[in-house]
């Protein structure tokens, strides 16, 4: 799954973001069921991958340093444009960070009026993102990482970056009734664990509308064991009506 060997307009892709200390591994528990689930085979996966690490660039290396959340929305713009170039309809699926990251991605291209560019944005998922931050060990994360690492300071609680990309998102994403420059209306489907105290639910789930709670922690929310864990079977049924939603972009509402 993935190749792009024959045309790809009338596909569906589906791209993953992972989160913070992570990387496109994290998917593999999805991935492997879908890659055995028939009904899913016209389905694209494409991984999107950031730099993101717990310890910065080491000290011999001062010509390195990590992206901050907004280098790292420029970095899937690119993504999208280049390497998912050619699909016309997109789900893109995030865990933790990653929803961050995709929230700041549509807000600044809402911001410079490319409102039309994101049509093809099906719909977006997200599992146990922080969306009002999160104090799980924060004295540890400060103590490790510096009170300067770029990625976990948009990860505090009361983060004024995150909630104002928060607040922008519900404004001209959520609440939009039509496609403008700056405003897209793109159904979001977001997701707590019932066992996280990492990312708890009023932070996941934050102010929209579609959520719901999945049984896992932060970690096990996104690690299907079969294809009857509810994690898979709630991705599954996102997809194929993803897959079924045949309607130009331009008609498409929020439902």
């Amino acid at each position: 799954m993935g190749a792009q060997t024959v045309s790809v307009q009338g596909r569906l892709a589906v791209v993953f973001v992972h989160g913070f200390a992570s990387s496109p591994r994290t998917w593999d528990a999805f991935t492997q069921q879908m890659s055995l689930d028939d009904d899913l085979k016209s389905i694209d996966i494409l991984p999107f991958e950031y730099s993101t690490q717990v310890i910065r660039a080491p000290f011999w290396r001062p010509d390195r340093s990590l992206p901050t959340l907004s280098t790292i929305a420029d970095s899937l713009q690119t993504y999208l444009e280049i390497e998912a170039g050619d699909y016309q309809r997109l789900v893109i699926v995030c865990h933790s960070m990653g929803g961050l990251v995709v929230q700041r991605y549509l807000q600044r291209m809402l911001t410079q009026g490319r409102g039309f560019e994101l049509q093809r944005i099906r719909r977006i998922i997200l599992f146990a993102t922080p969306n009002a931050g999160s104090d799980f060990a924060r004295k540890l994360r400060r103590d490790l990482l510096g009170t300067s690492h770029p990625q976990e300071r948009d990860l505090r609680t009361l983060s004024e970056e995150i909630r104002d990309t928060h607040t922008a998102i519900i404004r001209d994403v959520i609440n939009a009734s039509e496609i403008a420059p700056g405003k897209i209306p793109i159904r979001f489907d977001v997701f707590a664990g019932t066992e996280d105290k990492i990312v708890p639910r009023a932070s996941a789930q934050g102010a929209f509308p579609e959520v719901g709670a999945l049984p896992g922690d932060h970690f096990t929310i996104i690690s299907p064991t079969s294809r009857t864990h509810r994690s898979y079977t709630t991705l599954r049924q996102l997809l194929l009506e993803a897959a079924a939603d045949s309607d130009p972009p331009q008609s498409r509402r929020t439902r």
